[in-house]
């Protein structure tokens, strides 16, 4: 990611590429198995199979989003992610 230390240094990361992620099917990986079909999709980066994603499948994720050496951008994208949705479960569970 060449905009890595941009970001830190703003300690923002812009919106539009936690679109891009969610869009490439990031968010299945961020919220980990198994996870509310109804809100994440079933759309998982990498081609692998809603059925067949499990924890070692999230550690690769973990592991590849972490070669920036940035954790501000590993942070704000597996947070950013993740946290809004994991909410909203308990939202419209309510």
């Amino acid at each position: 990611m060449p905009h890595a230390y941009e970001w830190d240094e703003q300690k923002r990361i812009p919106r539009e590429l936690l679109q891009k992620c969610y869009q490439a099917g990031f968010l299945g990986s961020v919220v980990g198995p198994p996870w509310p079909v109804e809100f994440v999709g079933t759309n998982i980066a990498g081609g692998v199979k809603y059925e067949e994603f499990d924890a070692f499948h999230e550690l690769i994720w973990i592991d590849e989003l972490s070669r920036p050496g940035s954790g501000g951008v590993l942070w704000g994208i597996q947070a950013g992610l993740s946290i809004g949705n994991q909410i909203s479960f308990f939202i419209f569970e309510a």
